[in-house]
């Protein structure tokens, strides 16, 4: 995960529950961050600011660099019980989850946009361009998607590249596949099949 301040950034939009609906808010420190294991993927790292989830990390280290000393602390019920049914195999959309978040006008467009796409379906980066109504900057799109600071709950896993093949992932191409099929879809080599 991209875990650097972005220098172009505007002050901390709240996503609220309703992603097209963000809030200004001024930047919080983190609280401290949680562990969730992930039945069958791994452990996440979640970073808690006071206005809610900031970061999801897959690596224990990027995460204590963005608390520093802060402690660890117990992952809030209801995103526990959001990850839990996400990682049963059910269409959890995270709305019911408060993101703290930043990013410029672009990627919060980008990511409001990732958070339409239905579980179990999946888009070109080129859509993806297209939705967010910048047709020509499909680099642009996958630049925001690639900044993305809370993976799975925004689904920047549901995008792939021209032809259908998988693409990249900032988690690595394996997590992405593992969620990928974990939401009902088939992939093969490179190659995602749609329902």
């Amino acid at each position: 995960m991209a875990a650097t301040k972005n220098k172009n950034a505007t002050p901390t939009k709240r996503i609220t529950p309703h992603a097209s609906t963000p809030r200004s808010e001024s930047i919080t420190r983190p609280l401290g961050f949680s562990r969730y294991a992930a039945k069958g993927f791994g452990t996440l790292y979640l970073v808690h600011n006071e206005g809610g989830l900031a970061f999801i990390e897959f690596d224990l280290e990027p995460a204590v660099r963005l608390v520093g000393r802060r402690q660890e602390i117990e992952c809030p019920a209801p995103l526990k019980a959001a990850l839990d049914r996400y990682f049963r195999g059910e269409d959890e959309r995270f709305e019911d989850v408060a993101l703290d978040i930043s990013g410029t006008d672009f990627q919060r467009r980008v990511w409001e946009e990732l958070r339409r796409i239905p579980y179990g379906e999946v888009i070109s980066y080129g859509e993806l361009a297209e939705r967010v109504g910048a047709p020509t900057a499909t680099r642009a799109v996958g630049n925001a998607n690639s900044k993305n600071p809370v993976p799975i709950l925004i689904p920047c896993h549901r995008v792939v590249a021209v032809g259908m093949r998988i693409g990249g992932y900032t988690g690595g191409v394996r997590r992405k596949v593992d969620l990928l099929r974990l939401e009902g879809l088939q992939v093969d080599g490179d190659r995602v099949r749609r329902k």
